[in-house]
């Protein structure tokens, strides 16, 4: 089998082949079904393209920078919707983020990190299916569900708030560099957001209090679970 460190433009990964994490803790494997998935330790998948059912299926980093996967009779069958960024490459980080970066090393698309951070994600971080954030004292939590919900958990409380998504199994949570929190279904279709874009350097905060904020680079409220928008 062969194990690549990153994917340049014009290389491509054929069923059994894949990209591995410099540590060796995480793999990036094109499957012989047509589905590309990073496992983590205990091989648990941690992110898919959900391309299976499509043998002889291959994956390439296109010269463009769109990373693409491809039925054997050429159909697109996913894309990362990157194009226009020549000189890119694919890398598997030691955290099993599978991240595409721009000439200059900027991220232009990413799966997200396997461990998923604490009350707070910033611009381009996301949570995938299973992740969470956990409020300061630990009494709260916002989970990405396997069915595509986002919901906000109260110890002993039950359901809070949930972002009524259901049924879109392999959404992704992404507090985006405009500020906006969206959640992305598998296809790449916004199912929800907080309408705070415009917002560049906002961050995403589950609050001890159990209330999740979008707060301004300033520090402002520009959204709530508790009370929406801000006016």
């Amino acid at each position: 089998m062969q194990r690549r460190k990153r994917l340049l433009p014009g290389q491509q990964l054929a069923p059994g082949r894949e990209l591995v994490s410099p540590n060796g803790q995480y793999r990036f494997l094109l499957q012989s079904d047509g589905n590309a998935v990073v496992y983590g330790p205990g091989q648990r998948p941690l992110w898919y393209p959900r391309t299976w059912g499509n043998p002889g299926a291959s994956l390439t980093l296109q010269a463009d920078g769109n990373v693409v996967v491809s039925a054997a009779g050429g159909a697109v069958l996913w894309h990362a919707d990157t194009w226009g960024n020549p000189d890119a490459s694919l890398v598997l980080q030691d955290d099993g983020n599978l991240v595409l970066y721009s000439a200059a090393g900027r991220p232009l698309w990413y799966t997200g990190p396997a461990t998923a951070p604490g009350d707070t994600l910033f611009g381009l971080e996301q949570l995938t299916a299973g992740q969470q954030l956990t409020a300061v004292g630990g009494r709260y939590s916002l989970v990405v569900q396997d069915d595509g919900n986002l919901v906000l958990y109260g110890a002993g409380q039950g359901a809070l708030w949930s972002s009524r998504t259901w049924g879109q199994p392999g959404a992704r949570l992404q507090m985006q560099s405009d500020g906006n929190p969206v959640v992305y279904t598998a296809g790449r279709w916004a199912a929800w957001n907080a309408t705070t874009g415009g917002n560049a350097g906002a961050r995403l905060v589950l609050q001890g209090d159990g209330n999740l904020v979008v707060y301004s680079a300033g520090g402002r409220a520009l959204w709530s679970s508790m009370y929406g928008r801000a006016r």
